[in-house]
């Protein structure tokens, strides 16, 4: 039976060797990607969160819109207010289209969930959802 010659087993020794560090390299390098991925979808998850918070709390909503309402430049006109389990209606009739044209820019320019807006020239009606 022929030997095995030395330098054959010391060669596949660094092959084995130089492979593991190249495999283990690359799982580092793919842990530490998967890692900031993880990193940024978290933070991402956070931030939806708050602004989840923020546009579906249904004080704040209830509170933005009888700040709207109870404005001096609403007062004077027909607004009909009905609140529900899942939303606010409004109503607002008025011939001025300028009067209509600021209660639509004040409405819009707040963080509202609106659900269904009709527009035509002596009223708005909306519904403001709470999610």
């Amino acid at each position: 039976m022929n030997k095995i010659n030395p330098l054959y087993l010391i060669l596949l020794m660094f092959t084995f060797v130089y492979i593991s560090f190249e495999i283990l390299s690359q799982t580092k390098e793919n842990f530490i990607e998967k890692s900031n991925e993880y990193n940024s979808v978290k933070q991402k998850a956070k931030e939806f969160k708050e602004l989840n918070n923020s546009w579906a709390n249904k004080n704040r909503t209830i509170r933005t819109i009888n700040q709207i309402t109870n404005s001096p430049k609403f007062r004077k006109h027909k607004i009909l207010k009905v609140e529900t389990q899942k939303n606010i209606k409004l109503k607002i009739e008025s011939m001025d289209s300028k009067v209509l044209n600021d209660f639509l820019n004040r409405v819009l320019n707040k963080q509202l969930i609106i659900d269904k807006l009709e527009l035509q020239k002596t009223y708005i009606a909306l519904e403001i959802g709470y999610k």
